[in-house]
């Protein structure tokens, strides 16, 4: 009798095992899915046509983070005045950004296609020269892009143009050939001192329905004027999700001071409205025509259906069981594969015992 308890217990103990192995073998972990960031329109939902949006701060705060895009700019944000800033690149002949974009503000959607976004701004900005239409290459290039490194525009205190990238996407606007007189400066093909500051102030319309920009100057009587505009097409699409303002140079240590960028909601210079958004919720009147009461009186049916007096076999009354209703991955074919072991060996196992104990007895 000892002998076949020794024998049952090792049985019984290995029984046990082969069932605690399998469980944990085929469990698996559903690899966790990819958090998808939610789109945000929210600072510009939020405020009215044509109200200002947001000033630029150069040190950066909870909207505006700004750094190198491309290259290594400098940039020198006023100690008293943080929408205030001094710029210049480090580096020669090379394409420098500086800059981020403003989530909250969008300009390309969540699919970046520019096909169906109702979103429109005004961004004025003003530049300060230390010198003027000097040969020697102190006359600060500066450009200011609103769709990251893609579009936007840029030039000197003589010249303007609307950009893609680093090439002039309409070709430069020279204010003495075009016979345009800037903000500030006293213009001619001879004569321009060039000892005093070159101070102007600019304007884009960027209109993200249509993917068009327009850019306006201050001439010497402090009035807004359109010097540039594109047509749709010239611009496929804005790339972007949000409007980004950054600073573009392309020649080194050549400071500009930039008094103030200001992003307003609308085309405030033009006038120009988009499209009504059929998705706006508010835009449509409510139709408020009253359709009249159907009076007609339909015949009630009075056919008699036979009751179904078939009696239905009976068949499993197996209750479902209730809770997690989740489909599980498959089980690998791993250890898991192994999953019908432990009823097989506790069969073989009893059939042993049973032999065993007969032969004990």
């Amino acid at each position: 009798m000892k002998k076949f308890a020794a024998i049952l217990a090792a049985i019984m103990i290995l029984a046990m095992l082969c069932g605690t192995i399998v469980p944990v073998a085929a469990t698996e972990e559903t690899p966790g899915e990819d958090v998808v960031e939610e789109f945000d329109s929210s600072m510009y939902d939020a405020a009215a046509e044509g109200a200002l949006l947001y000033t630029l701060n150069f040190a950066g705060d909870d909207i505006w983070q700004p750094g190198n895009l491309t290259r290594t700019a400098v940039v020198t944000p006023d100690a008293d005045d943080p929408t205030k800033c001094v710029f210049y690149a480090e580096e020669d002949e090379g394409q420098t950004f500086w800059g981020a974009p403003i989530k909250g503000l969008p300009i390309g959607g969540p699919a970046g296609d520019g096909s169906d976004d109702y979103y429109a701004y005004t961004v004025e900005f003003k530049t300060i020269r230390e010198h003027q239409n000097e040969k020697n290459g102190m006359d600060a290039a500066f450009g200011l892009y609103i769709d990251d490194t893609d579009f936007g525009t840029y030039g000197y205190s003589d010249n303007f143009s609307i950009m893609s990238g680093g090439v002039r996407l309409i070709g430069k606007y020279s204010f003495i050939s075009e016979g345009f007189t800037p903000q500030g400066i006293n213009y001619s093909a001879e004569g321009a001192d060039a000892t005093q500051p070159s101070i102007q102030e600019y304007a884009l319309e960027v209109n993200a329905y249509d993917d068009t920009l327009k850019l306006y100057m201050k001439d010497s009587t402090n009035e807004w004027c359109l010097i540039q505009a594109t047509e749709i097409g010239d611009i496929m699409s804005f790339t972007g999700t949000y409007l980004c303002p950054c600073f573009y140079t392309y020649y080194q240590n050549q400071p500009i001071t930039v008094d103030y960028v200001k992003i307003y909601k609308g085309m405030t210079l033009s006038g120009d409205e988009l499209p009504v958004n059929p998705d706006a919720g508010n835009d449509t009147p409510a139709d408020t025509t009253t359709v009249p009461a159907d009076t007609t009186t339909v015949p009630a049916d009075t056919t008699t259906v036979p009751a179904d007096t078939t009696t239905a076999p009976q068949g499993n009354t197996t209750t479902a069981p209730q809770g997690n209703t989740t489909t599980e991955a498959p089980k690998s074919n791993g250890c898991g594969g192994f999953a019908v072991l432990p009823v097989s060996i506790v069969a073989i196992l009893g059939l042993a015992v049973t032999v065993v104990a007969k032969k004990a007895l």
